[in-house]
């Protein structure tokens, strides 16, 4: 079983894990930013699921991974990066 997952994985790239897992969902990098967004402007964890209609652990989820993506460790250092990226991008 796990010589065929690694030859998914080669094949497949990044989408390896999607194609070994159909049934779990695959969350875009879209709502990955939204999250971010929503954080920085001072929203907790379960207000932003509330208003995507996602579980506080689907935001938990996109939160470390957007954390990872951005080299940032903490909800203060998301905010100051992300109001930066947009002030560089006005």
């Amino acid at each position: 079983m796990a010589d065929a997952y690694n030859r998914r994985t080669a094949t497949a790239g990044r989408y390896a894990f999607e194609s070994a897992y159909p049934s779990r969902p695959r969350v875009s990098p879209k709502t990955e930013k939204r999250v971010a967004e929503l954080v920085a402007k001072g929203l907790t964890n379960r207000e932003v699921a509330a208003q995507l209609f996602l579980s506080v652990s689907t935001i938990e989820s996109n939160l470390r991974r957007a954390y990872r993506k951005l080299g940032v460790r903490s909800r203060t250092e998301l905010a100051n990066k992300l109001s930066a990226s947009s002030a560089s991008e006005a």
